[in-house]
């Protein structure tokens, strides 16, 4: 087994779906990572990341990878924006492009 290749994408994939009735639409997730070792929450019929670690250097790009491995959307306004602003603004994209969960990485911005 490939945990940082395919095989881990796809356990997560199963793991979310799993949880998937747990939620409503347009859920907001928040996790307060460490670690960026991304523990999926439940991918319900559509989930999407939002990117609020601007400032620290490769945070972005390191989630958009994620986003891409799992074959989600992200919203992101790039590097040394407001974490709020951008928490705030995924909410109404999440709405736009009919995702029900927003995992929102703080970085562990608790105001956010």
């Amino acid at each position: 087994m490939d945990l940082l290749g395919d095989d881990w994408v796809q356990i997560h994939r199963r793991t979310v779906q799993q949880h998937a009735n747990h939620y409503k639409r347009n859920h907001m997730l928040l996790f307060l990572l460490v670690s960026m070792e991304l523990e999926s929450p439940p991918i319900l019929q559509s989930v999407m990341m939002a990117v609020c670690d601007t400032f620290r250097s490769g945070a972005v790009k390191q989630l958009r990878t994620h986003a891409r491995r799992l074959q989600i959307p992200i919203f992101e306004k790039g590097y040394e924006k407001d974490p709020i602003c951008c928490s705030k603004g995924s909410h109404p994209e999440a709405t736009r492009i009919g995702s029900d969960v927003v995992i929102v990485d703080t970085a562990g911005h608790m105001q956010v």
